[in-house]
């Protein structure tokens, strides 16, 4: 079976990123509109999916934008498709998954774990689509 891909119903298709909240949609769009390839981590670089490898900046750029950790968001880890990925979960179930149109499966939500971003303040690669948002 390898990597093709799997039936897709209407249920379980991923197209693009994952909003729970339809206010958030605008502000995901512009985070994704300023992901470029130099802000990935090597082994993502050159990646044909315009989103793979940028999860945690652009979890990380809504997290801060969105007012973080006391306005009820938590960043959440898994693993999924052989390797980490990140999303946000708010405290009133709200889940925001900027780049999950970069997997061919869905993200089980319900197994992530929440967890810290590995800085207080913005990362580097972060601070930069942070600048540019509007």
């Amino acid at each position: 079976m390898g990597h093709q891909h799997p039936q897709a119903s209407p249920r379980d298709q991923v197209t693009t990123f994952v909003c729970t909240d339809q206010q958030h949609r605008g502000l995901i769009q512009d985070v994704r509109s300023h992901l470029s390839d130099d802000l990935r981590k090597k082994p993502y670089r050159g990646n044909p999916n315009p989103v793979a490898g940028h999860c945690y900046v652009a979890s990380e750029a809504l997290f801060h934008r969105l007012g973080g950790k006391s306005a009820g968001w938590t960043p959440q880890s898994i693993q999924h498709e052989g390797g980490p990925h990140w999303y946000l979960k708010n405290q009133d179930g709200t889940i925001l998954d900027p780049t999950a149109d970069q997997f061919e499966t869905p993200v089980p939500y319900d197994q992530g774990r929440g967890c810290g971003f590995l800085t207080r303040q913005p990362s580097a690669r972060t601070q930069s689509v942070l600048d540019q948002l509007a």
